[in-house]
């Protein structure tokens, strides 16, 4: 074999490569539903799917050189030079060399929330500690690029109680060992809240065991006053912030407070997480009222105001918890907010029965502007206070019935199933031209390039070489989709 015909083998082999890298991305594969891993898995060689996926390949190859060459024609005109291609399905953003793209641009990142989780040496840990509490469940929370929890109480043996002794009337007080981070950990959480009320359960030296704990099992944390936890997933840096209704964390209460840091934040990263610890508390708390909400005493803030203003300020999602029940989810300005996903772990230490027990996992998929791809909301159901998947959908429904009650104008249809309808105008846009339709490429070359963000391909290189080099189009790895308008 040549030295040509080797190269141009290699080149055929790494575009194959690519092409079931994008079958394997989360919710974006045109022939799989919702699924996704943080490792990218290829298809066996000898499995029913990658012969399918071959000859579909092979069979679409011309089409792809073809729409190249079609973007080079228009975008010369245009005095840019730019090619593009299309592999018939939504294109994610990868860079050809393996290295990450710089902030702003990238591909869709899926995030997984779930609500309140608190364990008590006191009251008994379930077996096998958090790891068993989990068991059901772990497969579903490994699935997202990065998972998130409420952790409420301490991770430590020490320090004094603010109850002074065991959790009594309405005192509650949750202590746990530190072990339960590395458990949570390889559960597949990557990060928990700190901010709620239950930080200080043993004092700043149950905190300080909690967070030495959270830092050995390398859990990332957030929530801490003033705190701005970053984290590079994928090439994307993404930022998470905490807030509650206390001194002792970032203060819900401090609105322009709040925006200031979420400002800070929308500045070092593409992507900005608010989450917050808000609301009244109890079974018939599961409506998102207007205004400020108290509860034994304490003022816990207005949550609507709040999201709102943390997402006018650049926050990409709002992910909610508190109330100890399901709520509505919000769509405001394109983004997410979810008021609260319940209790998730709750195994002697949160109330059960009815809508107590009835939670869910929230996985959401964003693009680099926070515009979403698509959503879920899988349905779980506490079995003595223990996860457990609930097939009958039951939390879906009832999340998508306080959707359509307390926003009528402003929320995001939910199916049986838990599935999001994500209005065409919410939804994060990229280019994806199918065989027969060129509408994914009608419109004028200066106009789409000046739009561009770079994607994957080999097969421009094949057709317009210096492609990369055309920087007014901002190319980096040879292919275009359309920026997800703010």
């Amino acid at each position: 074999m040549t030295t040509s015909r080797t190269a141009a083998h290699r080149q055929d082999l790494r575009a194959e490569v690519l092409f079931l890298r994008l079958l394997d991305q989360p919710a974006l594969s045109p022939l799989g539903g919702l699924h996704g891993s943080r490792q990218i898995r290829l298809v066996p060689p000898t499995s029913p799917r990658r012969r399918t996926l071959r000859r579909w390949y092979a069979g679409h190859a011309h089409e792809h050189v073809g729409a190249a060459r079609q973007w080079k024609r228009r975008c010369a005109r245009a005095m840019v030079p730019l090619a593009a291609v299309a592999l018939g399905a939504l294109v994610l953003a990868v860079r050809s060399d393996g290295a990450p793209l710089p902030n702003g641009a990238g591909e869709p990142l899926t995030l997984e929330w779930v609500g309140d989780m608190a364990l008590s040496s006191q009251q008994g840990l379930p077996p096998g500690g958090a790891a068993g509490a989990l068991r059901r469940v772990s497969g579903l929370l490994r699935k997202a690029d990065i998972t998130i929890g409420n952790l409420e109480g301490t991770l430590s043996v020490g320090g004094r109680s603010k109850c002074g002794g065991a959790s009594v009337g309405n005192c509650f007080a949750f202590p746990a060992p530190p072990y339960v981070a590395f458990q949570l950990r390889a559960a597949g959480f990557d990060l928990v809240n700190q901010a709620n009320n239950h930080a200080l359960d043993f004092g700043h030296s149950g905190q300080h065991e909690t967070l030495a704990a959270l830092r050995r099992a390398h859990l990332r944390f957030t929530g801490l006053p003033g705190q701005i936890t970053y984290m590079t997933v994928r090439g994307r840096r993404v930022a998470f912030l905490g807030f509650a209704p206390y001194h002792y964390d970032s203060n819900l209460l401090d609105l322009s407070g709040a925006q200031r840091l979420v400002r800070h934040a929308a500045r070092q990263a593409s992507l900005v997480v608010v989450i917050i610890h808000a609301g009244a508390e109890g079974a018939n708390r599961t409506h998102t009222p207007l205004g400020n909400e108290f509860y034994l005493g304490e003022d816990r803030g207005d949550a609507r105001r709040f999201a709102h203003g943390v997402i006018d300020a650049g926050a990409s999602i709002v992910l909610g918890s508190g109330p100890h029940v399901v709520r509505a989810i919000e769509r405001y300005r394109g983004r997410v907010v979810a008021y609260s996903l319940g209790n998730f772990v709750g195994y002697r230490t949160l109330g059960q029965g009815g809508v107590l027990s009835e939670s869910g996992i929230l996985r959401v998929t964003l693009t680099s502007h926070g515009r979403v791809v698509v959503g879920r909301w899988l349905s779980v159901k506490l079995s003595d206070g223990l996860p457990r998947r609930d097939f009958s959908n039951a939390s879906a429904k009832l999340v998508a019935a306080l959707s359509r009650h307390d926003f009528p104008s402003g929320h995001f249809a939910i199916g049986p199933s838990g599935l999001f309808h994500v209005p065409p105008q919410a939804r994060g846009r990229v280019v994806q031209l199918t065989r027969g339709d060129r509408s994914g490429y009608a419109p004028s070359a200066r106009r789409v390039c000046g739009r561009a963000v770079v994607h994957l391909s080999v097969y421009v290189k094949k057709v317009h070489p210096r492609a990369q080099s055309c920087s007014a189009c901002d190319v980096r790895a040879f292919v275009v989709k359309y920026r997800g308008g703010r």
